[in-house]
C-alpha cells in the first residue's frame, strides 16, 4: 500500500484522505470551517460500489463540483447506504476522495474541484482498488502469462480501458522495423484545390524553373496547377509567365499544359512522387504519445500492449530499445541514441515542446555536459517517461521459436493469470446431442489434472475461455471435437505414447478398433460414443437430461379391478 499511502500523504488539501490499515478503509475529513475538523470512515467495498454507481450513471455526476447534483445523484443512484449517507452529508470531502483516487490510479495531476470523470478512468480506478494493486499502481513493464484461454488479453483490456492504447501482436517474422519504425519510400500525392493566389503560383513556377532537372517547366507547372490558373484572369496568367522570365509566346504552352492537367483529372489520374521518410510503427507512436501527455502536464498513462510476446525474437524486435527497459522511478535509467531519421520524427512531433522534452531527457544523464553543445537538429537521445507502460501477454503452451533470455525477462514484472474453475461467465454446457451433455468446467478440471499427470507440466493445460460457444451458453459437438479434442490430440497426447492417455482405448469395446482422430468424424453417433468413453475415463459425470415420466392417473372407483370375494 505504500504507493497509495505516499500519494495521499503528498496531496496538500483541506480535505485530507488517509488509509486505515487494520480493516482497509478510507479515512476522510472535512475542512472544519464550522469548527473542529471531523473524520469519517468508508470501507474499500463502499468506495468501489459508489464508483460503479457513478460509472453506470455518469451523466448525473458533473466533473465540476456541484453540491446539489452530487447529493441528488448519490441519493438516487448509490446502492451502498454508507456511501449514500456520507456523500449526502459530507459531499465535498466525498467528491475530493473520488477525485484523489482517480488521480492516483490514472497517474494524472490532481485538480481540486474538478474530476477527470470518464468511464475509462472510473473503470481503471475501480479495478485497481478491487484487485488491491496498491504496491505498484504504475505498471511500467509487466507480462501477464498463463494457459491459453485464461483471459490474459481481457485482463489487460480491463486495466487499460480505451485510453491511450497502442497494440501489436508478435509473430515469428516480426522485427525491429515493424516494432519501432524505419526509413521507407512514401508515395506523396499532389493536389491543387484551386485556392492558390497569383503570388503563390508565381512562387511555384519559379521553384520549378530553378530545378534544372525539370524539362518543360511551363508545361509541368500549368498541368499541376490548372485549377488555380483557371480562376485567374488572362492578364494575371500572362503576368505570371512574364515575371518568371519567360516570353509572351509561352502563353500558348501554358494553355496546352492546363489542357493536359484537366484531361488527367477527368480520367481520375493524380500527380504523385516517391520520397523517403521515417514511417513510425507502434513503439514510436506510443513513445511520442507518452511524451506529448507528459509535456502537457496531464501525464496521462499511455499503454503499449504487446500480445503473444514470446512468439518472436525479442532481442531482434527490441534491439537497442532493450536498454531503455532498465527504469528507475519510471524513467529509463540509461537513455540511448537512435537513428537520425527517428530523432527527426520525434522533433517534428514534439514541435514547440521539443526543448522541454530535451531538458527532461538530459536530466537523466550522468554527464549532462555531453549534450550541452549539441544542436537540437542533432539531438538523438531517447528515454521512456514514467507514464509509458509496456504490458504484454504470453501463453505458456506456445512452443517459442526463439527463447526469451533471462536478461530480458528480469526487466519485466510477471503476473500469473490462473485457471478459474469457478468462473460464472465460463459455465458452458457441452451438448453432444439431445441426451448427452456435460458441464464444460467439470470437464476442464478433470482433463487439466490428466494433462498434468501425463506431461508432468502445467504448460499444456487449457483456460476456462479456451473455447467459447457460438450461440448462447452451449458448445456443440462439432465445435468441441474440432477445437478442444483436436488440441488435446495434436498438442498434448500425440507424443505421449508411453503412457495410456484418454484416447488410448478401443471402440466400441475391447474387440473394436483403436480410437483415431479420424474416428471422431466418421459419424456423429460414433463421435458421441467415443467422447462418452473419454468422459468416463476422466470421471466426468453426464448431466441428467432425461424427462421424468408423468405419473399414471389415480384409478377411479369405476375402473378399479373387482375385489376378490
Amino acid at each position: 500500500m505504500e504507493n497509495l499511502k505516499s500519494f495521499l500523504e503528498s496531496q496538500q488539501s483541506q480535505y485530507s484522505l488517509k488509509i486505515v490499515y487494520t480493516e482497509f478503509c478510507f479515512d476522510l475529513s472535512n475542512s472544519g470551517r464550522r469548527g473542529e475538523s471531523k473524520e469519517f470512515f468508508l470501507t474499500k467495498e463502499s468506495v468501489c460500489s459508489a464508483i460503479q454507481n457513478i460509472l453506470e450513471n455518469i451523466s448525473n455526476f458533473p466533473e465540476e463540483y456541484d453540491e446539489t447534483r452530487w447529493r441528488n445523484g448519490a441519493d438516487k443512484y448509490f446502492s451502498d447506504n454508507r456511501a449514500k449517507s456520507l456523500c449526502g452529508t459530507q459531499t465535498r470531502p466525498f467528491f475530493e476522495m473520488i477525485n484523489k483516487l482517480i488521480s492516483w490510479s490514472t497517474n494524472s495531476k490532481l485538480d481540486e474541484g474538478h474530476i477527470k470523470l470518464t468511464k475509462e478512468n472510473l473503470k481503471l480506478t475501480a479495478l485497481t482498488l478491487k484487485n488491491g494493486n496498491f504496491d505498484k499502481k504504475d505498471f511500467f513493464q509487466k507480462i501477464f502469462f498463463g494457459s491459453p484461454g485464461t483471459g490474459k488479453s481481457h485482463k489487460v483490456k480491463e486495466l487499460v480501458g480505451n485510453q491511450n492504447e497502442f497494440r501489436t501482436t508478435i509473430h515469428p517474422d516480426y522485427d525491429y522495423a515493424q516494432f519501432v519504425g524505419s526509413y521507407k519510400p512514401v508515395k506523396k500525392k499532389f493536389s491543387d484545390n484551386g485556392s492558390l493566389s497569383k503570388e503563390e503560383l508565381l512562387s511555384q513556377l519559379t521553384k520549378i524553373k530553378e530545378d534544372k532537372t525539370n524539362a518543360y517547366p511551363i508545361h509541368k507547372f500549368s498541368a499541376l496547377y490548372c485549377e488555380s490558373l483557371k480562376k485567374l484572369s488572362k492578364d494575371d496568367q500572362i503576368s505570371i509567365v512574364k515575371e518568371s522570365g519567360s516570353p509572351d509566346s509561352m502563353m500558348t504552352e501554358l494553355a496546352k499544359g492546363m489542357a493536359v492537367g484537366e484531361f488527367l483529372q477527368t480520367k481520375g489520374l493524380d500527380y504523385s512522387s516517391i520520397s523517403y521518410s521515417f514511417v513510425p510503427q507502434v513503439f514510436a507512436n506510443a513513445y511520442v504519445a507518452a511524451w506529448e501527455k507528459w509535456n502537457d502536464d496531464t501525464k496521462e498513462p499511455v499503454y503499449l500492449v504487446i500480445e503473444e510476446i514470446n512468439r518472436g525474437n525479442c532481442a531482434q524486435i527490441f534491439g537497442d530499445i532493450f536498454q531503455l527497459l532498465d527504469r528507475k522511478d519510471g524513467w529509463s535509467e540509461y537513455p540511448i541514441d537512435v537513428d537520425s531519421d527517428f530523432a527527426e520524427h520525434i522533433r517534428e512531433k514534439m514541435g514547440p515542446n521539443f526543448q522541454k522534452y530535451r531538458e527532461a531527457i538530459c536530466e537523466r544523464l550522468d554527464d549532462k555536459s555531453t549534450t550541452e553543445n549539441i544542436k537540437d537538429c542533432d539531438f538523438c537521445k531517447i528515454a521512456l517517461p514514467p507514464n509509458l507502460n509496456i504490458l504484454a501477454t504470453m501463453n505458456t503452451s506456445d512452443q517459442s521459436l526463439f527463447p526469451m533470455d533471462s536478461a530480458f525477462k528480469r526487466r519485466f514484472d510477471w503476473e500469473y493469470v490462473p485457471i478459474d474453475y469457478g468462473k460464472e461467465d465460463a459455465d458452458f454446457t457441452i451438448e453432444l446431442d439431445d441426451t448427452h451433455s456435460y458441464k464444460w468446467l467439470d470437464f476442464l478440471k478433470k482433463v487439466n489434472a490428466d494433462i498434468y499427470k501425463t506431461t508432468d507440466s502445467e504448460d499444456k493445460q487449457m483456460g476456462e475461455f479456451f473455447i467459447k460457444p457460438k450461440k448462447g451458453n452451449t458448445i456443440d459437438l462439432n465445435t468441441f471435437r474440432s477445437k478442444v479434442l483436436f488440441y488435446l490430440w495434436d498438442s498434448v497426447y500425440k507424443d505421449e505414447t508411453e503412457k495410456k492417455n484418454i484416447f488410448h482405448f478401443k471402440y466400441p469395446d475391447d474387440n473394436g478398433d483403436p480410437v483415431t482422430f479420424q474416428s471422431l468424424f466418421e459419424s456423429n453417433e460414433k463421435a458421441v460414443g467415443i467422447i462418452g468413453k473419454i468422459m468416463e475415463k476422466l470421471e466426468v459425470k453426464s448431466e441428467d437430461r432425461s424427462t421424468p415420466k408423468p405419473e399414471s392417473p389415480l384409478t377411479t372407483e369405476s375402473q378399479a379391478a373387482p375385489s376378490e370375494p
